[in-house]
């Protein structure tokens, strides 16, 4: 067999095999990234941002340097606080999330993460707030860099000979960063401590380079929508994943493969099984094979995982179907996640 032929059979093979199934999707679930005791139902978010007088100085030359706005860093971080109060709120994981105002007695940041607060002082604002765990936000900060270039334009001054020029082009490129910090009373313990940094490029254009950065408009407005989409993205971290998965079932083999084909198309999926639950015993090991796989298929679809994971072990013990034991790791890899997601959530 020439290597040209050879290739043009495994293609083959390939095609033929994926003939034998097809694709669907599936909505999972996953655990958070942060480990929340599921104890803790009532939080509060603390920003703790707001410049100390210590640090003043330093940061009024930052606004100078970096041409922010007076309020920037203050309206961004109120934004990234209400986003991730609003996305733990709408969320059954909690019971109650909300914005602490700020306190005096409370040490306040700089460019980068303070200390953490002692946990006397933890102690002392869960209590007075009936709460069982503090979000941080620890730090904010923007930082602006310009370029500068110059493009050449032709300027018409009436009906005269137009005249060569330049404009100034201004790229500005303003960078957020903010820290997180989360205090879980219950366990006196700093469960996490995390950066997210992201990135916004306006151009403009002028006569001068003031000129073309002046002409920049919409960045504030775009750095508070970056800022609140920041808070979403943390919250995320804080709450179960989800997210769609793929998956794949046989339809060819006997007529009524073919028929619960149809029937899975048209979204009857109970009737797809009642054809498969058919094949189960079928004298031709492939096809029993087949159907146990499939039967497990539409127990995962049902939430049954220990009956999907019987399933794909009977098709593969039984029958030496390989895809089943692929599927089957997949299957008892889900049913360890969504323990620990129960155990989170506390059902």
């Amino acid at each position: 067999m020439t290597t040209k032929t050879f290739y043009y059979t495994l293609l083959t093979i390939i095609i033929l095999s994926s003939c034998k199934m097809n694709s669907l999707r599936l909505n999972v679930t996953a655990p958070a990234p942060v480990t929340i005791d599921k104890s803790i139902k009532n939080a509060a978010v603390l920003n703790r941002t707001m410049v100390s007088k210590e640090n003043s100085v330093l940061d009024q030359i930052d606004k100078v340097l970096t041409f922010e706005g007076k309020n920037l860093d203050q309206d961004g971080s109120d934004k990234v606080v209400s986003s991730i109060q609003a996305e733990l709120s709408q969320n059954n994981r909690f019971d109650s999330v909300f914005v602490l105002q700020p306190d005096s007695n409370i040490s306040l940041g700089g460019l980068a993460f303070p200390a953490p607060l002692s946990w006397t002082m933890v102690d002392s604002i869960c209590e007075a707030n009936q709460i069982d765990a503090l979000f941080e936000l620890s730090y904010y900060d923007t930082d602006m860099k310009v370029n500068f270039t110059t493009v050449p334009v032709e300027v018409k001054p009436g009906i005269t000979v137009p005249l060569p020029t330049v404009n100034s082009r201004a790229r500005v490129t303003t960078i957020v960063k903010t820290g997180w910090r989360v205090y879980d009373r219950v366990n006196k313990i700093i469960i996490d401590e995390f950066s997210i940094m992201d990135q916004l490029v306006l151009e403009g254009r002028g006569l001068t380079p003031v000129g073309a950065v002046n002409a920049i408009k919409g960045r504030y407005d775009a750095i508070m929508n970056m800022s609140y989409n920041i808070g979403i993205d943390y919250a995320q971290r804080l709450l179960p994943l989800r997210f769609r998965v793929s998956r794949e079932y046989y339809v060819k083999g006997t007529m009524n493969f073919k028929i619960a084909k149809r029937r899975a198309q048209t979204g009857d999926w109970d009737g797809a099984a009642e054809l498969w639950d058919k094949e189960v015993d079928s004298p031709r090991r492939k096809i029993a094979g087949r159907a146990c796989y499939n039967m497990a298929i539409i127990n995962e679809i049902n939430g049954d995982l220990d009956n999907a994971i019987e399933w794909a072990s009977h098709s593969y013990v039984d029958y030496k179907n390989k895809q089943a034991l692929r599927y089957l790791r997949v299957l008892k890899r889900r049913r360890a996640e969504i323990q620990q997601v129960n155990q989170q959530l506390d059902y």
